[in-house]
């Protein structure tokens, strides 16, 4: 910490500075304060133009119909970004250029020439703009100008963006912030339209309906062809059909096995009866005994003729002999009566025959139906697998459709978006609204001279007192016999006290 000694030695210093030098230090003074004064009396005259802009939301804070085409993730911007992004575009270097284009680097620096610019100038600008060759110089120094004199920042706690412009007229600021803000409105536009997303949704829609319709198609002529309407429906009937096959299968069977071993026992039945019974029954004579007997009394009567005729041992009488004895032998056997019967069919073996008939019909009929029944089930199971086999294929059919509408549908959507977008772009419809237009005041705001006097005044006498430190620092005042013994660099004889004539010393 500076000591008192020290600062006394300071105040010496300086009051012996301005003692020596106040001629110097004054007229220093003098000029810059007459500099200052000249400088505020000559400095142009500004004028500001203001424009203020309201954003709300729109339909560019939407999701873009071109940037749905994965998967979404939900990005909350806040209005404070929003706002700045909006600034930082208003801001762009591009922005500028338009505007310099359309006025013309004249009017900005000097404001005197014509507010549109020269064929020359347009075609330097625009040969900047599309980056085809270096701007005019007088193009680069309007754009570093209206980086300056343009200001834009957002009102606190509000959704309005202010313009204002400083220039050398009012109706020149008016007619920059005026242009300002009808290119930025053209460039907002721009900036968040997406170009060529209409032919391209347009050219997609009009694909994925073709490749819809084309699926459709497919799927058309695979259920034509196995006539079907639906997978499930033809499967569901296919079963059905299987099984009730099956089960008129298992009851023909069981029929069948029925019917085999009702004829096993019918075959029995009808083995153990006869085929003919005896209906009635009649006794009387018997003609073949009366026969028989007649011709035993013919032989008889022989034998006697031929016993009086010949010996006993005659070969003929013992034969005829022999034949009676031996027909004797069979009529003792004979019945003298015989009993008439009458046969006819057996009714009880007629009936199982009948049945038997009956049941091997059914059971020819019954076999006949397992073979049909067989058949249908082998077909029906080969309808079933053919219908698995191509139901794969429809199913990816099916799939396909669904895709091809599901994409149609998303991309129909958003060419109607697209469409309604550029109708909105067309008709200058943004979330953006110019709630004050370029305003013009006619009241310079600047430059504010008694300020300008002031700080004049202020420098003036910092320049004085610099002028004299400086002056003093330059020639320094030898005050004490310390510092002529450093300044000669020679040993000190003797200090005269202050007052001493100059006699006294020269003696």
């Amino acid at each position: 910490m500076p000591t008192r000694e020290q600062f006394l030695e300071i105040y010496r210093y300086v009051r012996h500075a301005l003692k020596r030098h106040w001629l110097k230090a004054g007229a220093v003074s003098a000029v810059v304060a007459l500099l200052a004064f000249a400088g505020a009396m000559l400095m142009p005259r500004s004028y500001y133009s203001e424009a203020r802009l309201f954003v709300r939301f729109g339909r560019e804070n939407l999701v873009d119909p071109t940037a749905t085409g994965g998967q979404m993730v939900s990005l909350y911007e806040s209005r404070e970004s929003e706002i700045n992004s909006l600034i930082e575009i208003l801001k762009s270097r591009n922005t500028l250029d338009r505007v310099v284009e359309s006025l013309g680097p004249n009017y900005i620096l000097r404001g005197t020439a014509s507010a549109k610019p020269s064929s020359k100038e347009t075609i330097t600008a625009a040969a900047a703009t599309n980056l085809q060759g270096p701007p005019s110089r007088a193009h680069q120094q309007a754009i570093m100008q209206l980086e300056r004199d343009i200001s834009t920042y957002p009102a606190r706690k509000t959704n309005i963006i202010t313009v204002t412009c400083k220039a050398s007229s009012p109706a020149v600021a008016q007619t920059i912030v005026a242009k300002l803000v009808d290119v930025y409105l053209e460039e907002h536009l721009r900036v968040h339209r997406s170009p060529g997303s209409y032919a391209f949704f347009e050219e997609q829609t009009a694909r994925s309906q073709a490749a819809w319709r084309d699926a459709a198609g497919k799927l058309r002529e695979a259920k034509t062809h196995l006539g079907i309407v639906t997978i499930e429906g033809q499967r569901k009937k296919l079963e059905d059909q299987i099984a009730d096959t099956d089960s008129k299968l298992l009851a023909n069977q069981a029929d069948l096995k029925t019917a085999q071993a009702k004829i096993v026992s019918l075959e029995q039945l009808i083995a153990n009866l006869p085929a003919k019974i005896v209906t009635q029954e009649a006794e009387g004579p018997s003609a073949a005994f009366d026969g028989m007997r007649q011709s035993l009394y013919q032989l008889e009567v022989q034998e006697q003729d031929l016993a009086a005729k010949m010996h006993d041992n005659h070969p003929k009488l013992i034969a005829l002999r022999q034949q009676v004895q031996d027909l004797r032998q069979i009529l003792a056997g004979q019945p003298e009566q015989r009993v008439q019967s009458t046969e006819a069919l057996n009714p009880a073996r007629q009936s199982l025959e009948l049945s038997f008939l009956t049941e091997s019909s059914n059971a020819d009929s019954l076999r006949a139906r397992e073979r049909s029944l067989i058949g249908s089930q082998q077909q029906l199971r080969s309808q079933l697998q053919e219908l698995n086999t191509q139901a794969i294929a429809i199913d990816q059919l099916q799939q396909q459709i669904a895709l091809h509408e599901a994409n149609h549908k998303d991309y129909a959507q958003k060419l109607e978006q697209a469409r309604i977008n550029r109708s909105l772009d067309e008709e200058r419809i943004s979330s953006l609204s110019l709630v004050q237009p370029a305003s013009y005041i006619a009241t310079a705001t600047g430059p504010r001279r008694m300020h300008v006097l002031a700080l004049g005044m202020a420098l003036a006498l910092l320049s004085g007192l610099g002028t004299a430190f400086i002056a003093a620092w330059l020639n320094p005042l030898i005050a004490t016999a310390e510092q002529l013994a450093t300044i000669l660099d020679l040993p000190l004889v003797g200090v005269m006290p202050p007052g001493t004539p100059r006699t006294a010393v020269a003696a």
